[in-house]
C-alpha cells in the first residue's frame, strides 16, 4: 500500500469503525489475527462510555506503518477506571500505532493519557497525588 493508502485505512478505523460504531467494517480492514483484540477493546468503551466520539489529529504514515494521534471525547455514566460515575463530559488524547499488510491493519497498539482522564474526572483528588504534583522534578 501506499503512504496515502496507509494513512486512509488509519483514518477509517478511527473514524468510521470507532466513532460511527461500523464494527461490519472490522472483517474488511483489520487482519483475522488482529480483529478479535480489537473488537474486545472496542466493545469495553463502548460499553463503558457513553456518546463516544473521537477527532484524528494527525496521522504520520510510512512503510505500512501509521502513527495515529487522536482525541476521544465521551459522557462518564458508568464505573471507569476505579472512578464512579461522575455524569460529566470529557475528553482524552491518546497515540495508536497501526501496522498495515495486505491492505489489512495486523497489528494496532494504544498510548492513551488515561491519567489526564482520570484526574480531569475525579471530584477529589487523593491527597499523594496532590503532594506529588506540588513536588519539583
Amino acid at each position: 500500500m501506499s503512504t496515502e493508502e496507509t494513512r486512509a485505512l488509519a483514518r477509517r478505523c478511527f473514524e468510521e469503525i470507532l466513532g460511527g460504531r461500523r464494527t461490519d467494517l472490522l472483517d474488511a480492514l483489520v487482519a483475522p489475527d488482529a480483529v478479535d483484540g480489537l473488537r474486545a477493546q472496542l466493545e469495553w468503551l463502548w460499553q463503558n462510555v457513553d456518546d463516544v466520539g473521537v477527532a484524528v489529529d494527525d496521522i504520520v504514515a510510512e512503510d505500512g506503518r501509521a502513527v495515529v494521534f487522536w482525541t476521544l471525547t465521551g459522557l462518564h455514566r458508568r464505573t471507569l477506571w476505579g472512578l464512579p460515575p461522575t455524569g460529566r463530559r470529557f475528553s482524552g488524547r491518546g497515540v495508536s500505532t497501526l501496522v498495515v499488510q495486505g491492505g489489512r491493519v495486523v497489528r494496532h497498539r494504544v498510548l492513551a493519557d488515561r491519567q489526564a482522564v482520570i484526574e480531569a474526572l475525579a471530584v477529589r483528588r487523593p491527597a499523594a497525588v496532590a503532594r506529588a504534583a506540588r513536588r519539583p522534578w
